[in-house]
């Protein structure tokens, strides 16, 4: 793919088969720069390749395993989820397994003149009115495991990266060993401590300017960084930012209190994991990664510090209540 290192998917299964003592075999297709609308049967070479492999492994395959959407930032997102149900029906048919988990990586941070080797440029500052089609992409991505009671959801942000958008081989051996935890967890209920934390609530003050968000999955947060959240328009995967947190600060284990310089305007949705590149450092107390979520901000009762559960790694939906 013309990239230096690693990907992910052997420290997976290294990972999966320690936990689980069983064997893993790994087939594989994938194409650098494709667009999700590539990997279908009338476009050609991309999934006939991967139609190919499923031929091969047959009713052996039990997940599928799917890292893209770079390409499908800014163009094309409107028809992804579509798209991606129809990629992951037809890979299930073409593997006589319509049960079959599908793993979906969300996407790291995007640093465009970021150089091998040298510092990285400072994350663009963000502020109102400000725009990020990775962050929408993100939300997408988690929609898709949202919509899909099989798949599950892994973040590869805050993951050392290589380059603008790749991360770097040790960043991808995490990224992989946490794909093999949640396998295990999620296939053989082996105790690994995944999930890690994910954005399962967000209650406005009554001041408006200060947001208490809870997460899921967790007994104790840390990493709080106040710059990973923001407020975006309306209820739905978004990219305009409406307003960005001035201070976060611990409430509890498993909730924050994110303030904002002005009244945040309702209806709106609280994010973690702002813009193009967030430093996406909340993690649980075993070392777990909280994914970007974009979710809606309701006014009511604040949530409990209590631990609640997402299973599958994405939370809940827009208008679903922590349990």
């Amino acid at each position: 793919m013309g990239t230096k290192g690693v990907g992910p998917w052997h420290a997976a299964a290294v990972e999966y088969a320690a936990l689980t003592k069983r064997s893993v075999r790994l087939a594989g297709s994938a194409r650098g720069g494709s667009a999700i609308e590539l990997w279908n049967p009338t476009d050609g070479t991309v999934w006939k390749s991967l139609s190919g492999v499923l031929d091969r492994v047959g009713n052996d395959a039990g997940v599928f395993l799917w890292y893209q959407g770079e390409a499908n930032c800014g163009k094309g997102q409107d028809q992804y989820l579509a798209n991606f149900k129809d990629l992951t029906k037809r890979v299930r048919q073409g593997s006589g397994n319509p049960g079959m988990t599908v793993v979906v990586v969300q996407l790291s941070a995007h640093q465009p003149g970021y150089v091998l080797d040298k510092e990285p440029p400072a994350p663009k500052r963000l502020a109102r009115g400000s725009e990020s089609h990775v962050m929408q992409m993100r939300e997408i991505q988690r929609q898709c495991v949202l919509a899909d009671p099989q798949a599950i959801l892994v973040t590869a942000m805050g993951r050392k990266t290589q380059d603008y958008w790749h991360l770097s081989t040790e960043g991808q051996i995490e990224l992989g060993r946490e794909i093999g935890r949640a396998l295990a967890a999620r296939l053989h209920k082996v105790d690994t401590a995944w999930p890690g934390p994910v954005l399962d609530a967000a209650m406005l003050s009554e001041d408006g300017k200060s947001v208490t968000a809870h997460f899921a999955e967790v007994k104790k947060l840390s990493g709080i960084t106040a710059a990973d959240f923001c407020v975006v328009s309306g209820a739905g995967p978004s990219a305009k930012i409406q307003a960005v947190a001035s201070k976060a600060e611990a409430l509890g284990n498993s909730r924050i209190t994110v303030t904002f310089d002005e009244a945040v305007q309702l209806p709106a949705s609280l994010v973690y994991g702002a813009g193009d590149a967030p430093a996406a450092t909340l993690v649980d107390e075993a070392g777990n990664r909280a994914p970007a979520v974009q979710l809606e901000i309701t006014k009511g009762r604040m949530p409990e510090d209590q631990v609640t559960a997402a299973t599958n790694g994405a939370g809940i939906g827009h208008h679903s209540k922590a349990k």
